[in-house]
Protein backbone atom coordinates (compact mmCIF):
# COMPACT_ATOMS: atom_id res chain seq x y z
CA UNK A 1 0.00 0.00 0.00
CA UNK A 2 1.34 3.43 -0.98
CA UNK A 3 1.96 5.87 1.84
CA UNK A 4 0.08 9.13 1.04
CA UNK A 5 3.06 11.01 2.44
CA UNK A 6 5.16 9.64 -0.42
CA UNK A 7 2.72 11.12 -2.94
CA UNK A 8 2.96 14.47 -1.16
CA UNK A 9 6.76 14.37 -1.30
CA UNK A 10 6.66 13.48 -5.01
CA UNK A 11 4.34 16.42 -5.64
CA UNK A 12 6.69 18.79 -3.83
CA UNK A 13 9.61 17.55 -5.95
CA UNK A 14 7.64 18.17 -9.15
CA UNK A 15 6.55 21.67 -8.14
CA UNK A 16 8.62 24.64 -9.31
CA UNK A 17 9.80 26.60 -6.29
CA UNK A 18 9.59 30.36 -6.76
CA UNK A 19 10.14 33.63 -4.93
CA UNK A 20 7.95 36.49 -6.18
CA UNK A 21 9.72 39.89 -6.14
CA UNK A 22 7.25 42.64 -7.05
CA UNK A 23 6.10 46.24 -6.70
CA UNK A 24 2.45 45.65 -5.80
CA UNK A 25 0.44 48.74 -4.96
CA UNK A 26 1.27 50.82 -8.02
CA UNK A 27 -0.08 49.11 -11.12
CA UNK A 28 -2.69 46.43 -10.49
CA UNK A 29 -0.96 43.73 -12.56
CA UNK A 30 1.16 42.53 -9.61
CA UNK A 31 -1.95 41.41 -7.72
CA UNK A 32 -3.34 39.74 -10.84
CA UNK A 33 0.00 37.95 -11.06
CA UNK A 34 -0.14 36.93 -7.41
CA UNK A 35 -3.56 35.42 -8.15
CA UNK A 36 -2.05 33.39 -10.99
CA UNK A 37 0.84 32.15 -8.86
CA UNK A 38 -1.47 31.06 -6.05
CA UNK A 39 -3.80 29.27 -8.47
CA UNK A 40 -1.17 27.49 -10.53
CA UNK A 41 -0.81 23.83 -9.48
CA UNK A 42 2.82 23.56 -10.61
CA UNK A 43 4.18 26.51 -8.63
CA UNK A 44 5.27 26.47 -4.99
CA UNK A 45 5.47 30.00 -3.59
CA UNK A 46 8.26 30.14 -1.00
CA UNK A 47 7.85 33.82 -0.24
CA UNK A 48 7.14 37.30 -1.54
CA UNK A 49 9.41 40.35 -1.49
CA UNK A 50 8.53 43.92 -2.41
CA UNK A 51 10.75 46.47 -4.12
CA UNK A 52 11.22 50.25 -4.62
CA UNK A 53 9.35 53.08 -3.00
CA UNK A 54 7.34 52.36 0.12
CA UNK A 55 8.11 48.65 0.30
CA UNK A 56 6.45 48.35 3.72
CA UNK A 57 3.11 49.53 2.32
CA UNK A 58 3.52 47.17 -0.62
CA UNK A 59 4.29 44.28 1.76
CA UNK A 60 1.22 45.02 3.87
CA UNK A 61 -0.97 44.89 0.76
CA UNK A 62 0.48 41.56 -0.37
CA UNK A 63 0.19 40.09 3.12
CA UNK A 64 -3.48 41.03 3.34
CA UNK A 65 -4.17 39.47 -0.05
CA UNK A 66 -2.42 36.27 1.04
CA UNK A 67 -4.55 36.19 4.18
CA UNK A 68 -7.71 36.58 2.08
CA UNK A 69 -6.46 33.73 -0.12
CA UNK A 70 -6.11 31.56 3.01
CA UNK A 71 -2.35 31.48 2.48
CA UNK A 72 -1.18 33.45 5.54
CA UNK A 73 1.86 31.21 6.07
CA UNK A 74 3.53 32.43 2.87
CA UNK A 75 6.17 34.84 4.25
CA UNK A 76 6.25 38.44 3.05
CA UNK A 77 9.30 40.73 3.22
CA UNK A 78 9.96 44.36 2.38
CA UNK A 79 12.96 44.82 0.12
CA UNK A 80 15.04 47.80 -0.93
CA UNK A 81 13.11 51.02 -1.45
CA UNK A 82 15.74 53.09 -3.24
CA UNK A 83 17.28 52.28 -6.65
CA UNK A 84 21.01 51.64 -6.82
CA UNK A 85 22.21 54.99 -8.22
CA UNK A 86 20.13 57.04 -5.77
CA UNK A 87 21.21 54.82 -2.87
CA UNK A 88 24.84 55.57 -3.69
CA UNK A 89 24.03 59.30 -3.50
CA UNK A 90 22.18 58.97 -0.21
CA UNK A 91 18.88 60.03 -1.78
CA UNK A 92 15.35 58.82 -1.17
CA UNK A 93 12.86 57.50 -3.72
CA UNK A 94 9.07 57.55 -3.85
CA UNK A 95 6.66 55.95 -6.29
CA UNK A 96 2.94 56.74 -6.50
CA UNK A 97 0.73 54.03 -4.99
CA UNK A 98 -2.86 53.55 -6.10
CA UNK A 99 -4.48 50.85 -3.98
CA UNK A 100 -2.49 50.29 -0.78
CA UNK A 101 -5.39 52.01 1.03
CA UNK A 102 -7.06 48.59 0.79
CA UNK A 103 -5.14 47.87 4.00
CA UNK A 104 -6.92 49.75 6.78
CA UNK A 105 -6.22 50.32 10.47
CA UNK A 106 -8.51 47.41 11.28
CA UNK A 107 -6.33 44.93 9.39
CA UNK A 108 -3.70 42.94 11.34
CA UNK A 109 -1.12 43.74 8.63
CA UNK A 110 -1.43 47.47 9.21
CA UNK A 111 1.10 47.80 12.05
CA UNK A 112 3.52 45.04 11.08
CA UNK A 113 7.08 45.99 10.15
CA UNK A 114 8.23 43.52 7.53
CA UNK A 115 11.80 42.24 7.59
CA UNK A 116 14.41 42.61 4.84
CA UNK A 117 13.62 40.94 1.54
CA UNK A 118 17.21 40.63 0.30
CA UNK A 119 18.21 38.73 3.45
CA UNK A 120 15.23 36.40 3.02
CA UNK A 121 16.17 35.52 -0.55
CA UNK A 122 19.81 34.92 0.38
CA UNK A 123 18.84 32.76 3.37
CA UNK A 124 16.44 30.72 1.23
CA UNK A 125 19.07 30.15 -1.45
CA UNK A 126 21.49 28.99 1.22
CA UNK A 127 19.13 26.43 2.78
CA UNK A 128 17.09 25.17 -0.17
CA UNK A 129 17.63 21.63 -1.45
CA UNK A 130 16.38 22.34 -4.96
CA UNK A 131 16.95 25.29 -7.33
CA UNK A 132 14.61 28.26 -7.11
CA UNK A 133 13.20 30.49 -9.84
CA UNK A 134 13.17 34.18 -8.99
CA UNK A 135 10.22 35.95 -10.61
CA UNK A 136 10.73 39.71 -10.77
CA UNK A 137 7.93 42.06 -11.82
CA UNK A 138 9.33 45.33 -10.52
CA UNK A 139 12.71 47.03 -10.65
CA UNK A 140 15.72 44.69 -10.41
CA UNK A 141 16.94 46.40 -7.22
CA UNK A 142 16.47 43.45 -4.84
CA UNK A 143 17.61 40.79 -7.30
CA UNK A 144 20.74 42.76 -8.19
CA UNK A 145 21.68 43.10 -4.52
CA UNK A 146 21.07 39.38 -3.98
CA UNK A 147 23.46 38.54 -6.83
CA UNK A 148 26.11 40.94 -5.49
CA UNK A 149 26.04 39.29 -2.06
CA UNK A 150 25.45 35.66 -3.06
CA UNK A 151 28.26 33.13 -2.80
CA UNK A 152 28.90 30.41 -5.39
CA UNK A 153 26.51 27.94 -3.73
CA UNK A 154 23.67 30.46 -3.48
CA UNK A 155 24.07 31.46 -7.13
CA UNK A 156 24.02 27.80 -8.15
CA UNK A 157 20.60 27.43 -6.51
CA UNK A 158 19.01 30.01 -8.84
CA UNK A 159 17.43 27.97 -11.64
CA UNK A 160 16.38 31.04 -13.60
CA UNK A 161 15.47 34.69 -13.19
CA UNK A 162 12.16 35.37 -14.96
CA UNK A 163 11.54 39.09 -15.39
CA UNK A 164 8.86 41.35 -16.71
CA UNK A 165 10.80 44.26 -18.07
CA UNK A 166 12.57 45.94 -20.92
CA UNK A 167 12.01 46.05 -24.64
CA UNK A 168 14.05 44.54 -27.48
CA UNK A 169 11.59 45.09 -30.33
CA UNK A 170 11.06 48.86 -30.06
CA UNK A 171 12.91 51.89 -28.74
CA UNK A 172 11.00 52.10 -25.48
CA UNK A 173 12.17 52.84 -21.94
CA UNK A 174 10.08 50.34 -20.01
CA UNK A 175 9.29 51.38 -16.42
CA UNK A 176 10.79 48.46 -14.46
CA UNK A 177 14.17 48.78 -16.19
CA UNK A 178 14.04 52.57 -16.24
CA UNK A 179 13.48 52.72 -12.47
CA UNK A 180 16.86 51.09 -11.74
CA UNK A 181 18.86 50.55 -14.95
CA UNK A 182 22.12 49.98 -13.07
CA UNK A 183 20.56 47.05 -11.21
CA UNK A 184 19.00 45.69 -14.40
CA UNK A 185 22.32 45.84 -16.25
CA UNK A 186 24.02 43.92 -13.46
CA UNK A 187 21.33 41.21 -13.49
CA UNK A 188 21.36 40.79 -17.28
CA UNK A 189 25.15 40.33 -17.27
CA UNK A 190 25.22 38.06 -14.20
CA UNK A 191 25.52 34.81 -16.15
CA UNK A 192 22.34 33.45 -14.53
CA UNK A 193 19.78 32.14 -17.07
CA UNK A 194 17.35 35.00 -17.77
CA UNK A 195 13.85 35.09 -19.19
CA UNK A 196 12.60 38.51 -20.29
CA UNK A 197 8.90 39.18 -20.75
CA UNK A 198 9.25 42.32 -22.83
CA UNK A 199 6.83 45.26 -22.72
CA UNK A 200 5.44 45.02 -26.25
CA UNK A 201 4.77 41.28 -25.96
CA UNK A 202 3.55 40.96 -22.36
CA UNK A 203 1.07 43.83 -22.73
CA UNK A 204 -1.02 41.69 -25.10
CA UNK A 205 -2.65 39.98 -22.10
CA UNK A 206 -5.24 42.45 -20.83
CA UNK A 207 -8.76 42.75 -19.47
CA UNK A 208 -11.32 45.51 -19.74
CA UNK A 209 -12.88 46.77 -16.53
CA UNK A 210 -16.19 45.31 -17.72
CA UNK A 211 -14.52 41.88 -18.03
CA UNK A 212 -13.04 42.14 -14.55
CA UNK A 213 -16.41 43.07 -13.07
CA UNK A 214 -18.09 40.15 -14.85
CA UNK A 215 -15.40 37.62 -13.87
CA UNK A 216 -15.50 38.65 -10.21
CA UNK A 217 -19.26 39.13 -10.01
CA UNK A 218 -20.92 36.93 -7.45
CA UNK A 219 -17.70 35.34 -6.23
CA UNK A 220 -17.72 34.29 -2.59
CA UNK A 221 -13.93 33.99 -2.57
CA UNK A 222 -12.52 36.74 -0.27
CA UNK A 223 -9.37 36.96 -2.41
CA UNK A 224 -11.33 37.58 -5.62
CA UNK A 225 -13.47 40.16 -3.81
CA UNK A 226 -10.28 41.85 -2.60
CA UNK A 227 -8.81 41.78 -6.08
CA UNK A 228 -11.91 43.49 -7.45
CA UNK A 229 -11.81 46.16 -4.73
CA UNK A 230 -8.13 46.86 -5.41
CA UNK A 231 -8.78 47.00 -9.14
CA UNK A 232 -11.53 49.56 -8.61
CA UNK A 233 -9.20 51.64 -6.41
CA UNK A 234 -6.48 51.45 -9.06
CA UNK A 235 -8.92 52.38 -11.83
CA UNK A 236 -10.28 55.28 -9.81
CA UNK A 237 -6.74 56.63 -9.35
CA UNK A 238 -6.78 57.70 -13.01
CA UNK A 239 -5.97 54.88 -15.41
CA UNK A 240 -8.22 56.05 -18.23
CA UNK A 241 -5.44 55.48 -20.78
CA UNK A 242 -6.01 51.75 -20.33
CA UNK A 243 -9.18 49.77 -20.97
CA UNK A 244 -8.50 47.90 -17.74
CA UNK A 245 -5.75 45.79 -16.18
CA UNK A 246 -2.84 44.99 -18.49
CA UNK A 247 -1.31 41.80 -17.13
CA UNK A 248 2.30 42.34 -18.16
CA UNK A 249 3.57 40.40 -15.16
CA UNK A 250 1.76 37.16 -15.99
CA UNK A 251 4.18 36.49 -18.85
CA UNK A 252 7.21 35.43 -16.73
CA UNK A 253 4.93 33.39 -14.46
CA UNK A 254 3.57 31.35 -17.36
CA UNK A 255 7.14 30.87 -18.57
CA UNK A 256 8.36 29.76 -15.14
CA UNK A 257 5.46 27.31 -14.87
CA UNK A 258 6.41 25.74 -18.20
CA UNK A 259 3.27 26.98 -19.98
CA UNK A 260 4.93 28.00 -23.26
CA UNK A 261 2.47 26.61 -25.80
CA UNK A 262 1.46 30.02 -27.12
CA UNK A 263 4.75 31.87 -26.58
CA UNK A 264 7.54 32.27 -29.13
CA UNK A 265 10.94 33.35 -27.79
CA UNK A 266 14.38 34.26 -29.08
CA UNK A 267 17.79 33.84 -27.47
CA UNK A 268 20.10 36.85 -27.15
CA UNK A 269 23.54 37.44 -25.72
CA UNK A 270 23.55 39.98 -22.86
CA UNK A 271 23.32 43.52 -24.19
CA UNK A 272 23.92 46.98 -22.69
CA UNK A 273 21.33 49.16 -20.99
CA UNK A 274 21.63 52.91 -21.52
CA UNK A 275 22.55 54.55 -18.22
CA UNK A 276 22.61 58.15 -19.43
CA UNK A 277 20.42 60.47 -21.44
CA UNK A 278 17.24 62.31 -20.50
CA UNK A 279 15.11 60.34 -22.95
CA UNK A 280 17.10 57.12 -23.34
CA UNK A 281 18.13 56.15 -19.79
CA UNK A 282 16.87 52.63 -19.19
CA UNK A 283 16.58 51.71 -22.87
CA UNK A 284 17.97 48.36 -23.97
CA UNK A 285 20.71 48.84 -26.56
CA UNK A 286 20.29 46.07 -29.11
CA UNK A 287 21.52 46.39 -32.68
CA UNK A 288 18.70 45.46 -35.14
CA UNK A 289 20.73 42.75 -36.86
CA UNK A 290 21.24 40.96 -33.53
CA UNK A 291 17.49 41.00 -32.98
CA UNK A 292 16.67 39.63 -36.45
CA UNK A 293 19.51 37.09 -36.41
CA UNK A 294 18.51 35.68 -33.02
CA UNK A 295 17.69 31.98 -32.90
CA UNK A 296 14.38 30.67 -31.51
CA UNK A 297 14.49 29.47 -27.91
CA UNK A 298 12.29 27.20 -25.81
CA UNK A 299 14.35 27.27 -22.63
CA UNK A 300 16.91 29.39 -20.79
CA UNK A 301 20.62 28.73 -20.42
CA UNK A 302 23.49 30.25 -18.47
CA UNK A 303 24.95 33.44 -19.83
CA UNK A 304 22.08 34.06 -22.25
CA UNK A 305 18.78 35.96 -22.30
CA UNK A 306 15.59 34.35 -23.57
CA UNK A 307 13.19 37.12 -24.63
CA UNK A 308 9.51 36.76 -25.43
CA UNK A 309 8.97 37.44 -29.13
CA UNK A 310 5.23 36.86 -29.52
CA UNK A 311 2.30 35.75 -27.40
CA UNK A 312 -1.00 34.04 -28.16
CA UNK A 313 -2.96 36.47 -26.00
CA UNK A 314 -6.31 34.75 -26.48
CA UNK A 315 -4.95 31.37 -25.31
CA UNK A 316 -3.18 32.83 -22.26
CA UNK A 317 -6.22 34.90 -21.33
CA UNK A 318 -8.37 31.78 -21.42
CA UNK A 319 -5.80 29.83 -19.40
CA UNK A 320 -5.54 32.64 -16.85
CA UNK A 321 -9.31 32.76 -16.37
CA UNK A 322 -9.54 28.99 -16.01
CA UNK A 323 -6.89 28.98 -13.29
CA UNK A 324 -7.84 32.11 -11.35
CA UNK A 325 -11.60 32.48 -11.84
CA UNK A 326 -12.53 28.90 -12.75
CA UNK A 327 -14.41 30.11 -15.81
CA UNK A 328 -14.00 31.28 -19.40
CA UNK A 329 -13.28 34.95 -20.14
Amino acid sequence: MTDPRDDLEDQKLMEISIIFDNDAGGDIDDLFTLALILAHPDLRLLGVTTVVGNTQARARLVAKMLRLANRPKVPVYAGLGVPEALRAQGKSFERKLSHTAFVTEDDPEHDIIYEDGVTFILDTLRTTRKPITLIGTGACTNISEVLRQADEHQRSMIACIALMGGEVHLLHTEANINTDPEAAAFVLHSGIPIFLGTWSVSRALQFSMAEVEALCDGSEDPFIAGLLTCTRLWWGAGKAEKIGPVCYDACPVFWAAGERRGMDCIELAPFPIELHGIHTRGAMVLHPWKRFAARPATTTRAGMITAADSLDAAWYKQRYCQLVFGREP
